[in-house]
């Protein structure tokens, strides 16, 4: 049932959405570094779902450090947040 829900929001998700997104948690990014963001949660929900190892070896040679550490940072938080509806 959750990975209906999220798979829903996954599809309507806009590049406009990781902005705000990254604007309210002050993450900061370059461009070619949101337009990755984007594509690659469109195309890896799942595995951004289930295996935060093989997420973040998938997105490190794509960001900067600073925003490798931020996300890396939001992410664990997330997840801890919401451990119990994944």
């Amino acid at each position: 049932m959750i990975l209906k829900f999220i798979q829903k929001h996954i599809e309507r998700l806009s590049i406009s959405d990781i902005k705000l997104f990254c604007e309210k948690n002050n993450i900061t990014y370059q461009e070619k570094e949101l337009n990755f963001a984007y594509n690659y949660i469109k195309n890896n929900y799942p595995t951004i779902l289930k295996d935060p190892n093989q997420t973040l070896n998938d997105i490190r040679p794509n960001l900067s450090k600073k925003t490798y550490d931020q996300v890396k940072k939001i992410y664990f938080d997330y997840r801890k947040k919401y451990q119990n509806y994944l």
